[in-house]
């Protein structure tokens, strides 16, 4: 028998003065307290998916409770989506055309609210590097000839998830600086411009961010009232006052980025993005998998005992099970410095593999490092999923698993050393998960931690966030 609709509770609140996203996001929590206030988050997506009935691309669990909790502040949303939720939630034709309306009039796809991923500082660099000798060399020579012919210093990094871009772009950032004078000034920022649970920032809202970082009085930085070409104007003049290294991580491409960049010979920039850079005028690297010694190389940081022994074997994992892809070699790290398996040969660690599903490099190496963990730990990484694109800290784990802030440090620290995530900057209590990690903790949620206690957690986190906005 097909599960009854859910019978709505209240009335529809009036949409009539919502002026700003801040003030549509609020709208929207309020029609779900109204209307379905029990209705699960996983729930009311299927809802909404049924509604689209493959119009539209399916939405998740996560992204529902993004849109409707407390961390809902944000430059910009999903207008489709912010229009299926209201209609679900009984909302008539008549308010969804007032919604089209005013989603219209606060040009909602660039906003101030969501704070911008970016810092005056540049990570920390991967201790464990390897290889990239020529693309090193490549950026090295390109960014000279930039420097000597006068055009500003670019360079675009591009390549599939999981390759290193990152990874290039920070070790080569730190080079740069390096050889600079101590006081070159350093920015990063990361646009998340792949990641489907997170909406990547307006430019409007970044150039604010950066000029903010280098030295702009906040007011002026993020006037909307001036126009977007006098305040790059601004920018950059800010910028050019000294010399500097700038990182532009997970950008849609480099033509999203133009106003981002300083345009001057004093300030170089490193951009790194999925999508392939044909433009003649920057310096561009599209980055492949690791050849077989390099791969080996990174292997022997974690196991050299291991690899030294036995390297017939060490190379069939490297370039056969991880076909020498960064992140593939990091997940099979994490497998090496598993305490229980110290005393494994890599022909066993081999067959463990090898035992998983075989569509999927990533999946069959994470399902192997996953059934490695204890019951406890997987449980913390699987929930952990609900919160991709999002930063986390101890704190937040410890309310979303229900457990203590010594044991969620305990917890986050044997994932971290796993490398199922990382930590962008060292002794900070703040961690992330790679958007590859992020989808197999996703996929294999269901399967370790009830729908029930998935719900009661987001709840949690839901009330504690609702708590501390308060304050």
């Amino acid at each position: 028998m097909a599960e009854a609709p859910p019978r709505p509770v209240g009335a529809v609140p009036d949409p009539a003065h919502i002026h700003d996203i801040a003030g549509l996001l609020a709208w929207l929590r309020r029609l779900h307290e109204s209307r379905l206030p029990a209705i699960s988050y996983r729930r009311l997506a299927g809802m909404v998916n049924k509604a689209r009935a493959g119009n539209a691309p399916a939405v998740g669990m996560t992204t529902v409770y993004d849109l409707l909790s407390a961390k809902g502040t944000r430059s910009r949303v999903d207008g489709r989506l912010v229009e299926d939720v209201a209609r679900v939630l009984g909302a008539d034709d008549i308010v969804l055309h007032r919604l089209r309306q005013i989603v219209a009039a606060i040009e909602i796809a660039d906003r101030p609210g969501t704070p911008v991923d970016a810092s005056a500082a540049i990570p920390a660099a991967d201790p464990h590097f390897t290889g990239r000798t020529e693309e090193l060399q490549h950026i090295a020579t390109g960014l000279v000839a930039c420097h000597r012919d006068g055009r500003p210093p670019v360079a675009v990094i591009d390549g599939p998830p999981g390759i290193g871009k990152s990874a290039l772009a920070i070790h080569t950032a730190h080079g740069l600086l390096r050889r600079s004078h101590p006081g070159v000034r350093r920015f990063h920022v990361d646009l998340h411009g792949f990641d489907p649970e997170r909406p990547a920032p307006g430019v409007d809202s970044v150039l604010a961010r950066l000029s903010t970082l280098a030295g702009m009085p906040a007011e002026q930085a993020d006037d909307r009232s001036v126009p977007l070409a006098e305040r790059v104007d601004r920018y950059r003049r800010r910028m050019a006052r000294a010399p500097s290294v700038l990182v532009i991580d997970n950008a849609e491409s480099i033509d999203s980025v133009r106003p981002l960049l300083p345009g001057v010979p004093g300030c170089t920039v490193i951009v790194t993005t999925r999508s392939r850079c044909v433009d003649p005028s920057v310096v561009a690297v599209t980055l492949r998998p690791l050849p077989g010694a390099d791969a080996l190389r990174l292997l022997r940081h974690a196991a050299g005992d291991r690899v030294d022994s036995d390297p017939a074997t060490a190379r069939h994992l490297a370039e056969r099970l991880c076909f020498g892809h960064p992140y593939h070699l990091k997940m099979l790290i994490g497998l090496l410095r598993d305490p229980a398996k110290r005393e494994w040969t890599l022909g066993d660690l081999g067959k463990l593999i090898e035992k998983q599903p075989a569509d999927d490099p990533s999946r069959r190496l994470l399902s192997t490092v996953l059934e490695s963990l204890p019951v406890r730990d997987r449980r913390v990484f699987c929930l952990l999923g609900l919160l991709a694109g999002h930063g986390f800290t101890a704190a937040d784990t410890a309310v979303l698993a229900d457990v203590s802030p010594s044991e969620a440090r305990h917890r986050l620290a044997r994932l971290h050393d796993r490398h199922l995530l990382s930590r962008p900057e060292p002794g900070v209590d703040r961690f992330r998960m790679h958007d590859i990690t992020a989808a197999f903790a996703r996929r294999t949620l269901d399967d370790t931690v009830p729908h029930s206690e998935q719900q009661t957690a987001l709840h949690r986190l839901y009330n504690t966030e609702t708590r501390r906005h308060r304050r």
